[in-house]
C-alpha cells in the first residue's frame, strides 16, 4: 500500500503536467483517500495540489475546502494560509484574506510577498492607511513599490485621515 500511494501522487502529477486537470484532481483525491499514515507529507501536498487545480479552474469554494484541510494538518505552514487568503480574495472575502494574510505574516515575518499582498487586500476594503504601511515594510524587506502606485496609496490615505 505505501508504493501505492507514492505511484498514485506521481500519477497525479503526470496529469497535471500534461494538463488534464479533471484526471489529475482524481488521481490526488484518490492519495488524500489513502488515509495518513506515514505518507502524511505526501497527502498533504496532493490536498494542496487539488487545491491549486480547483483554484486554477475557479472552484474557489473547493480550493478553500482544500487549504482549510490542509492548515488543519500542517498549522504553522504559512503556504496555506496565503493560497486560502488569494481565494477568499477573488470571492470578494476580504476580511477573511486579511486574517489568513495575518497568520501568514506571524509564521513567515521576514516575507516581505505577504506584506505586499495584505496591502493590496487592505486596499480593497478601503483601509488606506493599512495599505501604506504594509506596503514600507515591503519596502523595508527589500521589496520594490512602483512609484506610481505608491502615490497613489499614500493620497488615498491622507484622504482618508
Amino acid at each position: 500500500m505505501p508504493q501505492d500511494i507514492k505511484s498514485q501522487y506521481g500519477l497525479a502529477c503526470a496529469y497535471r503536467e500534461i494538463g488534464d486537470d479533471e484526471k489529475a484532481i482524481e488521481a490526488f483525491s484518490k492519495v488524500i483517500e489513502l488515509g495518513p499514515g506515514p505518507y502524511g507529507l505526501i497527502q498533504g501536498k496532493a490536498i494542496e495540489e487539488r487545491g491549486h487545480l480547483y483554484a486554477g479552474k475557479g472552484l474557489r469554494g473547493k480550493a478553500i475546502q482544500d487549504y482549510t484541510r490542509l492548515i488543519e494538518r500542517f498549522p504553522e505552514y504559512p503556504g496555506a494560509y496565503v493560497f486560502r487568503a488569494l481565494s477568499y480574495r477573488a470571492m470578494g472575502n476580504c476580511d477573511s484574506a486579511v486574517l489568513d494574510l495575518t497568520k501568514a505574516i506571524s509564521l513567515s515575518p521576514s516575507n516581505e510577498l505577504l506584506f505586499r499582498e495584505r496591502a493590496r487586500v487592505y486596499y480593497l476594503l478601503g483601509q488606506y492607511e493599512k495599505s501604506l504601511a504594509d506596503l514600507e515594510t515591503y519596502e523595508k524587506l527589500g521589496g520594490k513599490v512602483d512609484p506610481k502606485t505608491m502615490a497613489a496609496v499614500r493620497a488615498a490615505a491622507a484622504k482618508k485621515r
